[in-house]
């Protein structure tokens, strides 16, 4: 019984995780907030079908132990709850992180109007530690100023953006 539990919601864990890498939202900010919110529903009506089908399998169970369904049911509680705590922190964490990338190439100087250096500001975007799908966006956002350099604090603005909370 317990193995059918922790394989449920594994699957619901990968659901949840596919789900936020396939169904992209137009900024990073929407789409982890989006992501997250989707994620925990995913999990938390996966979990409600596994405690259904659990129910109503358990059914001669509960008549011998009703405390075994009502255990099973607290333990899934947990893990949705634990699921939507870890994606919330990665979504803080992810906009932490773009923050942060973006003081530094201000103080390094990559990113400042008199010396934007495209290549060098790309290069350390896709060393960070950033999801590949933000880095594109970022990168896209990068292009942009590039292209149009009387734009730059409107390009700057529209990074910094990306990662408000």
């Amino acid at each position: 019984m317990s193995r059918l539990i922790s394989v449920v919601v594994l699957l619901a864990a990968l659901a949840a995780v596919y789900y936020f890498v396939v169904y992209q939202e137009p900024t990073a900010t929407d789409q982890l907030d989006s992501a997250a919110q989707d994620a925990g529903d995913a999990v938390q009506d996966a979990a409600s079908g596994l405690g259904e089908a659990v129910s109503e399998s358990a059914q001669p169970a509960a008549e011998q132990g009703g405390q075994a369904v009502e255990d099973t049911t607290g333990a899934v509680t947990d893990a949705i709850d634990d699921s939507t705590t870890a994606l919330s922190d990665g979504a803080a964490s992810l906009q932490e992180q773009g923050q942060a990338l973006i003081q530094q190439l201000q103080d390094e100087g990559l990113l400042s109007e008199a010396g934007f250096d495209y290549d060098k500001v790309v290069s350390q975007v896709e060393a960070s530690p950033l999801a590949q799908v933000v880095k594109e966006q970022v990168i896209v956002i990068l292009g942009e100023i590039r292209d149009t350099p009387a734009q730059f604090d409107a390009g700057v603005d529209k990074l910094k953006a990306l990662f408000a909370g």
